[in-house]
């Protein structure tokens, strides 16, 4: 069994990567709009109700991390998921009926009615107890 485990060094590695990556709330949030195609940085600010200096510090720990893409499209930065593991992640989570993580939702972030960010920010918990991995990071 040892051995088994230690010849998927590199492919463990990379998927705990790519779920820290998911567990922390304003990331996991982020992915989930980008899932619909790109999206400028002053869309996501006011869907996701973030903060600027907030969403662009995870922007760029999503860009570090290889899940997400920037691109300069006239005066606009926008941004794409680059790793494709996110959306079937996260295709898979919607499917199975999960509605806080589902497209209709992002809509009503701004307090009218539907998911709230509290429980955005309670699946991106769940992320981070069941891998294991600080939300802080």
């Amino acid at each position: 069994m040892g051995e088994y485990v230690a010849d998927l060094g590199p492919e463990l590695a990379s998927a705990a990567a790519l779920f820290k990556s998911l567990s922390h709330p304003s990331r996991l949030l982020i992915c989930c709009q980008l899932l619909d195609g790109p999206m400028s940085v002053s869309d996501l600010e006011e869907n996701l109700s973030l903060r600027q200096p907030n969403l662009s510090r995870e922007l760029a720990k999503l860009r570090a991390e290889g899940v997400a893409i920037s691109k300069r499209v006239g005066g606009a930065v926008t941004y794409q998921l680059l790793d494709e593991r996110v959306r079937w992640i996260l295709e898979a989570y919607r499917s199975k009926g999960t509605s806080v993580l589902s497209a209709p939702n992002f809509a009503r972030l701004n307090g009218q009615g539907g998911t709230t960010l509290s429980q955005f920010q309670s699946t991106g918990a769940m992320f981070a107890r069941t891998f294991d991995v600080k939300e802080n990071n």
